[in-house]
């Protein structure tokens, strides 16, 4: 058992290291990309949302790049044989008021990867597309800002692992990249916000559980990826210059411990496999009429932990800028 135990590490290490990052995942702002719902609608609004998430990455962290045990670190992508590595993410999401105070959202991906090689790598360009995780979340209003109250709002969110990945784990990294992660996840969330004069402040923190993803080993065997639940969080300023305009930005992040690798009973936990990262994301925003929002946004990271994490499909290994523009319309 020891050896099939070996083999199988030493699988997780050569076809994650080689293959493509999943495509699963294009981190955004909590607050200012509303990836985590934050205010109620009107009772009976309704509210549809599309956009373009582009983001391309400039650096790969050396553990993804060469396996566990090496100098945790980030690498250009041309000192790995990766001469782009692109994806965008095409959200689709209605919202609909329950009523003042309560709030449904569902939120469907289009998610499309890129991932060219040099050619003296050997590797084949890897292209993918589809729909991504569906995402339902509920919110809850549980008191009303006033002039000496802030308003506190809950947010219960699932992901559910709709998806396609790879579960074969041999050949998981050679083949197309994941569309979705293969786990589920429960994020817990609350917001609290106050206007101070004519700007508007949010603070969020949140729990990420995530389900453990499971593969089809050596010998029939079952191999499982079990991910570290994650802490989320996010400090947000709304300033609007008029009826029509509005800037803003959040500096957010997520922190999270290391991750379990089992088989056959026999569990490790993967070294070096702790999240740590911290984003900046400015935005702007334009309503051309009542009914419309017109928003654009760039996301920086200002720190971020080079790591092993298999979560969210090893999105925490690359590093890179986030671009999006999209749009609401509400009835």
């Amino acid at each position: 058992m020891k050896k099939v135990f070996t083999l199988v590490i030493s699988c997780l290490v050569f076809a994650l290291a080689a293959g493509p990052v999943s495509a699963a995942y294009v981190y955004t702002g909590l607050l200012t990309e509303d990836l985590i719902m934050s205010e109620p609608l009107a009772r009976g609004q309704m509210d549809f949302s599309g956009g373009i998430q582009y983001f391309t990455a400039s650096e790969i962290s050396s553990i993804i790049a060469s396996g566990p045990g090496t100098d945790p670190k980030w690498e250009p992508l041309g000192d790995v044989d990766v001469t782009t590595l692109t994806q965008m993410v095409i959200p689709l999401v209605f919202a609909y008021g329950i009523t003042d105070d309560i709030a449904v959202r569902v939120t469907a991906p289009y998610v499309s990867y890129n991932q060219a090689f040099e050619e003296s790598s050997g590797m084949e360009d890897v292209i993918g597309s589809g729909i991504g995780d569906l995402r339902i979340e509920g919110l809850y209003r549980i008191i009303r800002e006033d002039e000496n109250m802030p308003s506190i709002t809950g947010n219960l969110g699932i992901k559910f692992a709709t998806g396609t990945y790879d579960k074969d784990f041999i050949s998981v990294a050679f083949d197309e990249p994941w569309i979705g992660t293969g786990a589920n996840d429960v994020i817990l969330s609350a917001i609290v916000a106050k206007q101070l004069g004519p700007v508007v402040g949010k603070v969020l923190l949140g729990y990420v559980l995530t389900d453990a993803v499971f593969y089809d080993g050596p010998s029939s065997t079952t191999v499982v990826i079990s991910p570290a639940e994650r802490t989320v969080y996010s400090v947000a300023c709304i300033y609007p210059m008029d009826s029509q305009l509005e800037f803003g930005g959040e500096i957010w992040g997520m922190a999270g411990g290391k991750d379990t690798f089992t088989i056959s009973g026999y569990s490790m936990t993967i070294p070096d496999s702790e999240i740590s990262a911290i984003f900046l994301s400015p935005y702007v925003a334009f309503k051309p009429m009542e009914e419309l929002e017109i928003r654009g946004r760039i996301e920086v990271p200002l720190s971020q932990q080079p790591t092993y994490s298999l979560s969210d499909g090893m999105q925490n290994g690359i590093k890179g800028t986030n671009i999006s523009v999209g749009g609401t319309w509400s009835m």
